[in-house]
């Protein structure tokens, strides 16, 4: 949160796209390790670990759309998804199903609404 509000403040916005990159990795490998496991019920939904998870889900997409919307608001033609495909974070450092990546396109598209 503090990075994206100092990048914010500064105008740093080549840093900021970069930290929403990784946000989205983040928010992307939540759906896959919690939310996706817990609906084929191979972790416990009431689990500690769960709604933490959820909970840090809730502050990153939070964090995300300030971000987002603020990179919008000075480079009106970012387009996100495009920028995320081409980072490395992309590549090599979270895996996504495509299932999980065509949801969260869904809700990239509920979020900058």
């Amino acid at each position: 949160h503090k990075v994206i509000m100092l990048n914010r403040e500064s105008g740093n916005i080549n840093a900021l796209k970069d930290n929403l990159v990784y946000i989205f990795s983040i928010i992307a490998t939540i759906e896959k390790e919690y939310i996706d496991r817990a609906h084929r019920k191979e972790i416990d939904k009431n689990s500690k670990e769960y709604s933490d998870m959820l909970r840090l889900r809730a502050l990153l997409i939070s964090d995300f759309k300030v971000g987002l919307r603020y990179v919008l608001s000075k480079e009106r033609n970012f387009n996100f998804m495009k920028y995320y495909e081409e980072s490395t974070e992309n590549n090599h450092i979270y895996e996504i199903d495509p299932k999980l990546f065509t949801r969260l396109g869904m809700l990239f598209k509920l979020i900058i609404v």
